[in-house]
């Protein structure tokens, strides 16, 4: 799991808030939970989502397309008890984001207009949304400054360390990841031939070794 600061833990717990004031307002049973795999794209910008995941379960991960060199940032994820909410999903814009999941989840589809008029009707679910968006900003501007500083090596090696922390023990006791490169490309914001190119370079310092479709972590 991504390490937590201090502004995920505020943004977090007022997403919580929302989420739980929020379906205190609505018939949240009549939106039935389902599981999704790891590394599903759940949600996508360019048009306006009509609804939005509420996790009860897993993780999902906001991935925001940058747009140079097709690189991404992965600055915040969503966890038990939140509402996968950026504010750029609510509008068709040139720059956009996914939310992809980041591990096995259990998901409940609130659709946007149900989640519209409850704000509207009940004035308190106001302060915690308005909050929510303000703090996820700080950390966003934060997550992208230190994400993009690092070494090209140092961002693909934290991003293989997340998905091995994410996938939990293995029976083999190997550290496996089963991704693509251009999954893993995406994750680590990076673009393809950049990232085969470093992977290689770690394969020769026997840091992992590449096999079709997954990547086994040597050296930790």
């Amino acid at each position: 799991m991504v390490r937590e600061n201090p502004f995920e833990r505020e943004s977090r717990r007022l997403n919580r808030l929302f989420a739980l004031e929020l379906l205190a307002c609505i018939d949240a049973s009549a939106y039935p939970a389902r599981n999704v795999t790891t590394g599903r794209a759940v949600m996508r910008t360019g048009t306006l989502p009509k609804a939005l995941p509420f996790v009860e379960a897993g993780a999902l991960q906001a991935v925001i397309h940058t747009g140079d060199d097709g690189q991404r940032v992965v600055p915040a994820t969503f966890e038990a008890g939140e509402i996968a909410m950026c504010s750029m999903l609510f509008s068709a814009s040139a720059v956009h984001a996914d939310i992809v999941t980041a591990r096995p989840s259990r998901l409940r589809w609130l659709p946007r207009d149900v989640v519209e008029s409850a704000v509207v009707a009940q004035p308190r679910l106001g302060a915690p949304l308005i909050r929510f968006f303000a703090q996820r900003l700080r950390e966003v501007q934060m997550r992208e400054r230190i994400w993009l500083s690092r070494g090209l090596k140092a961002r693909v090696w934290a991003t293989l360390m997340r998905e091995v922390a994410n996938a939990g023990p293995d029976p083999d006791d190997r550290s496996v990841v089963l991704l693509t490169h251009e999954a893993l490309a995406e994750r680590a914001g990076v673009s393809r031939p950049r990232l085969s190119m470093t992977l290689k370079a770690m394969e020769r310092e026997g840091l992992v070794r590449i096999g079709r479709g997954r990547i086994e972590v040597l050296g930790h």
